[in-house]
């Protein structure tokens, strides 16, 4: 018995001593760091000197026990309500929680967002924010942008929610001290992050997915990540997708109906990307990706009666390389380099017997190498950054458009962040510079500028509940290659597109109860000015002319509100809702028919609404999109004037787990109500759909 109360006592010092020495490093720290860094110490002694009776001691320190990963799944922060710029985002778990399955009704989650939608599974999808066209807004792809010289506008349509880790959309700069110059160098931008693994993401992770829907739809997935050492990661995806896209339509003749089924729209497309994480030291760290992409789509032509036939294809490829290269040194600095080369190629064809060998040829490729080098240093209160970039583009084809025409892009941008007490100040000065060539006619207008931005938020509360905040930014955009040198439409003179964007807004976020730990409100209202716009207008049945002399002057609000409640344990609750209003009208010359009018394809109002039930059973979602009427011509010419559309939608999913994998089963239905409708004149939308996916997670 004495010898053991003299165990016990032993036992008991051992642990009242780190107790003491605790106490006193804790009293003498001031940083709250060290004081969390104590905590955790003395609770690892005091565990491992905790008496457990009559048991001998663990022989788990003689060899090495493998832990099994944990994935761990958290919610968006506060980006969204402390940006002093209007940014909204959806992840990938915030899309399967609203019963997102296409990149379509992600982007009419967004408010502010006018998109064209051609129809049909891979359709050609791009995006206007704010009334500023498309050409106006770019996209980022794993933090570097994409482009197209030749058109200026990404189609969105190429990307699958399968893919994608997060959606985000940013109207005005981001200020990132590590952004490269040229994502500033747009009115907005649209942040595409994919499905990546990095080094944190365990050891190994393997996902497949197959998806079948209406009118011969047909998709496959795979993703897999393996972890080869502890500085080492690798990643590769792959995706597949089918369709027929031969769904039925409604043509209307005066009193006369039909039930049509669209012809030509059958398209086939797949993509793959393999990706590198590689992390030297705790101060390096370097991602490699490799991408390819290939399209080969017909293209069904706007609905005419008495004349379904088109003949029309359309084969596009894309394969780039990027690195990105962060070196962060003595917690103040950090240097960023990126790099990339990119090759597209896009091959028309229309296949009838008017033209000679029975069929018309267009070939373009373009040729794009990027670079660019951010440095940063930042402390508590404030940041400061240089970015350096430069791009050159390249761009030939068989037509009459120029044997080779190319542009060098020299863009720099200085950055300044000061967040004193309850403020957020930044700004930034973006100088571009762009030079062009073209051999064998008169190249474009070189172009160079400086453009500002700033922009501002108060905390209004302690807890950063409340907000508000303000920016400005000036900004412009040069002509495409095709508004330069295109055959019967090109003109080198052109000017580039100015543009002067305001906003101001307001934004609550906040945890209520532990029943409802999220309430989230965004309002922001704007108003841009574009000056020297680009249009094309006919010179005749088949010249048209590209020139500079458009004004367009745009007011709007933007309103979200999302929350989440959880009423009972395993029971989830979300609701998200968005709403648009905006005026963009022409404001080039009065008198004429087109002066103070909204332009085509844009309605005053628009928005979305969706809400989600998580449960133990099966989770259930549903979501509605939704625009007032719209008009096909800017002149708002009879008969082109578009019905307003709501259409509803819905999905059921279940999450099964087994020993070492688990599975989801997920049915959607879009169009619920089966009603017709276009987005663009003549290309009627898809009615009544469904689609069946089970993805595997091994």
């Amino acid at each position: 018995m004495n010898l053991l109360r003299l165990a016990e006592r032993r036992r008991a010092q051992d642990i009242i001593m780190p107790y003491r020495v605790y106490q006193m490093v804790l009293e003498a720290s001031k940083s709250k760091l060290l004081m969390h860094l104590c905590r955790l110490c003395f609770a690892m002694i005091l565990s491992a000197n905790l008496p457990i009776c009559a048991e001998p001691l663990d022989t788990i320190v003689s060899r090495i026990h493998p832990l099994s990963a944990v994935e761990v799944k958290a919610q968006q922060g506060k980006t969204e309500a402390e940006s002093t710029v209007p940014v909204q985002y959806l992840s990938d778990l915030q899309m399967k929680q609203l019963g997102i399955s296409d990149i379509s009704d992600a982007l009419n989650h967004f408010s502010g967002v006018t998109l064209r939608d051609y129809g049909g599974a891979g359709g050609i999808k791009t995006v206007s924010v704010r009334g500023m066209g498309a050409s106006h807004t770019a996209v980022s792809y794993d933090g570097i942008p994409l482009s197209d010289v030749q058109t200026g506008q990404v189609d969105l349509g190429r990307f699958s929610v399968r893919q994608i880790r997060s959606l985000g959309l940013r109207v005005g700069d981001n200020f990132n001290l590590l952004q490269p110059a040229r994502s500033a160098a747009a009115a907005a931008m649209v942040d595409i992050g994919t499905l990546q693994g990095g080094l944190a993401n365990g050891i190994g992770h393997l996902h497949i997915g197959i998806e079948q829907g209406s009118w011969d739809r047909y998709g496959a997935t795979i993703y897999g990540r393996h972890r080869l050492s502890q500085a080492v990661a690798l990643s590769a995806l792959g995706d597949y997708l089918y369709s027929g896209n031969g769904y039925p339509y409604t043509l209307r003749n005066g009193f006369k109906t039909s039930r049509e089924h669209r012809t030509n729209s059958r398209m086939l497309s797949y993509h793959g990307e393999a990706n590198l994480f590689w992390t030297p030291s705790e101060h390096n760290e370097v991602t490699l990706k490799a991408y390819y992409y290939d399209n080969n789509h017909h293209l069904p032509g706007i609905v005419t009666l008495y004349n379904p036939y088109n003949a029309e294809v359309q084969h596009e490829r894309n394969a780039f390389a990027q690195g990105r290269w962060l070196h962060t040194r003595m917690e103040h600095w950090s240097l960023q380099i990126l790099g990339k080369y990119n090759w597209a190629q896009s091959h028309y064809q229309d296949r009838r017997p008017i033209y000679t060998g029975g069929r018309y040829d267009q070939s373009y490729w373009q040729r794009e190498t990027y670079t660019s080098a951010v440095l940063a240093y930042s402390s508590d209160t404030w940041g400061v950054s240089w970015a350096s970039d430069y791009i050159y583009n390249n761009l030939n084809s068989n037509q009459a458009l120029a044997e080779d025409a190319s542009r060098h892009s020299i863009l720099n941008s200085l950055t300044l962040s000061y967040t004193p007490r309850r403020w957020q100040l930044n700004a930034r000065l973006l100088g571009a510079c762009y030079l062009n060539h073209a051999d064998g006619q008169v190249h474009a207008r070189n172009a160079h500028r400086l453009s500002p931005s700033l922009s501002a938020a108060y905390r209004i509360t302690a807890d950063n509940s409340l907000n508000i905040r303000i920016f400005y930014k000036d900004i412009y955009r040069v002509p495409t290659f095709t508004e330069a040198y295109y055959y019967h439409l090109g003109n080198t003179n052109l000017r580039p597109e100015r543009v002067h964007q305001f906003g101001a807004g307001m934004t609550f976020d906040r945890y209520i109860t532990k029943w409802l730990p999220e309430l989230k409100v965004l309002v922001d209202a704007y108003s841009n000015r574009v000056r020297d716009k680009i249009t094309s207008i006919p010179i005749s049945l088949y010249t048209w002319r590209t020139l500079n002399i458009g004004r367009v002057n745009s007011q709007g609000l933007d309103a979200s509100l999302s929350a989440i409640a959880q009423p009972a344990a395993g029971h989830r609750l979300t609701l998200s809702t968005h709403y648009t209003w905006q005026r963009v009208v022409d404001r080039t010359a009065r008198g004429t028919n087109v002066y103070d009018r909204q332009l085509a394809y844009i309605p005053r109002h628009s928005g979305s609404l969706s809400a989600g039930w998580e449960n133990p059973w099966v989770n259930i979602a549903l979501n509605t999109i939704g625009a007032s009427s719209r008009w096909g011509t800017h002149e708002h010419s009879h008969g082109t004037k578009l019905k307003g559309y709501m259409e509803l939608g819905g999905a059921l999913w279940r999450e099964i787990h087994f020993s070492g994998f688990s599975a989801e089963v997920r049915a959607v239905i879009h169009n619920m109500l089966d009603k017709q409708y276009d987005i663009v004149n003549g290309y009627p939308m898809p009615g009544r759909a469904y689609l069946l996916s089970l993805t595997l997670n091994l």
